[in-house]
């Protein structure tokens, strides 16, 4: 049975996480930028949709979320953006 679980982070879902979509109140943001690395700084991120802080999503277990590569195409490294879950279960009401 899904649980609400509201979002105190940014979020890029995982593959293992069973959202269910259909449900919930939730915001989802582009988020880009630049790199910074003496690899090459100033060369845009990949632009990536994360689901948005203080969203409610309902899912089976509590959702785990991954950190997505947003590197420009032909980077000399992988660049990360944290989309980590840091959330709190919400009850059922009545």
């Amino acid at each position: 049975m899904a649980q609400a679980h509201w979002l105190l982070s940014l979020f890029t879902p995982a593959a293992a996480d069973a959202v269910d979509w259909r449900r919930g109140n939730y915001t989802v943001l582009a988020r880009g930028g630049r790199v910074d690395s003496p690899a090459g700084s100033g060369e845009l991120k990949k632009q990536i949709q994360m689901v948005a802080e203080g969203s409610v999503l309902y899912a089976g277990a509590s959702p785990c979320g991954t950190a997505a590569d947003v590197a420009p195409d032909g980077f000399p490294h992988p660049v990360f953006r944290a989309g980590f879950a840091l959330s709190i279960p919400l009850p059922e009401g009545n």
